[in-house]
């Protein structure tokens, strides 16, 4: 657990982080789950070895062992990041790459253009950002 010095304007409010390993079963895939506290004492409180045994471990299961498909491209994913929310969402975020490169904003403002021309237009984040990945929309059309 690293604390982190007091912050001057403009960094993070947290005091103190905690990264527990997400390993998949056959450790062909790995990660991290990363507690973030205001406080240093509240992670100083936690039993990491609970947080490994009762979070880290079955989210690990979650995300490396289920069964597994393989997508046109070769890429490699477990069968739940396959569904169609999960593809709409993570679309989404491509769109917000897009705007942050054509607009050269930040991921909030980027987000935030796509959500108010959703708004504007009566229609879903997930619409505006199929729109703008497939070229049905330019970016020039949310950053006016």
């Amino acid at each position: 657990m690293a604390q982190i010095p007091s912050r001057t304007p403009r960094q993070t409010p947290f005091r103190a982080v905690a990264s527990v390993p997400l390993k998949s079963t056959h450790l062909s895939h790995f990660g991290a789950l990363d507690l973030y506290a205001h406080d240093p004492g509240t992670l100083q409180q936690l039993n990491l070895h609970e947080v490994s045994t009762n979070i880290a471990n079955p989210m690990a299961t979650i995300l490396f062992d289920d069964p597994e498909t393989t997508l046109q491209d070769g890429t490699r994913l477990p069968v739940w990041m396959t569904n169609h929310s999960v593809a709409q969402r993570m679309n989404v975020w491509v769109a917000v790459g897009i705007l942050i490169e054509h607009g050269d904003l930040t991921n909030t403002a980027a987000l935030t253009a796509l959500r108010t021309y959703a708004y504007v237009h009566s229609t879903s984040l997930d619409d505006i950002a199929n729109h703008l990945t497939t070229q049905r929309l330019h970016p020039n059309a949310l950053l006016a």
